[in-house]
C-alpha cells in the first residue's frame, strides 16, 4: 500500500500543474476568444501574448514600475489573495525572476 500512495502522489506531482497550467490556458485564451467580434482561430492568444508583452513593457518602465508596486501592495493586505499571489511570485521568481533558484 505504501508503493501505491507514493506512486499516486508523483502521479499526482505530474499531472496537476500540467492540468492547471493546461486550464489556464484554455480559460485566458477562450475569454479573450469571447470578447472578439472576429472568428479567427487563434487571434485570443495572439491578443493575451501580446497583452503580457505590454504589461511586460510597461512594468520595465519608471511609472508602470511604480504603479506595479502599488498594486502589489494592495494584493498583499488581502488574507487568501496574499497568500496565493506571494506563492505564485516566489515560484515564477525561481525560474525566470532576477535572482533565479534553479538553473533550467
Amino acid at each position: 500500500m505504501n508503493w501505491l500512495a507514493k506512486t499516486f502522489l508523483k502521479g499526482l506531482l505530474v499531472v496537476v500543474p500540467i492540468a492547471v497550467t493546461l486550464y489556464v490556458v484554455w480559460a485566458v485564451v477562450s475569454t479573450v476568444d469571447g470578447w472578439l467580434p472576429l472568428h479567427i482561430p487563434g487571434a485570443g492568444l495572439a491578443i493575451t501574448v501580446l497583452g503580457i508583452l505590454l504589461v511586460g513593457f510597461v512594468a520595465s518602465r519608471a511609472l508602470g514600475s511604480k504603479v506595479f508596486d502599488l498594486l502589489e501592495r494592495g494584493l498583499r493586505r488581502v488574507p487568501v489573495v496574499k497568500l496565493l499571489y506571494s506563492s505564485l511570485r516566489d515560484l515564477l521568481n525561481a525560474f525566470v525572476g532576477d535572482k533565479r533558484s534553479f538553473d533550467t
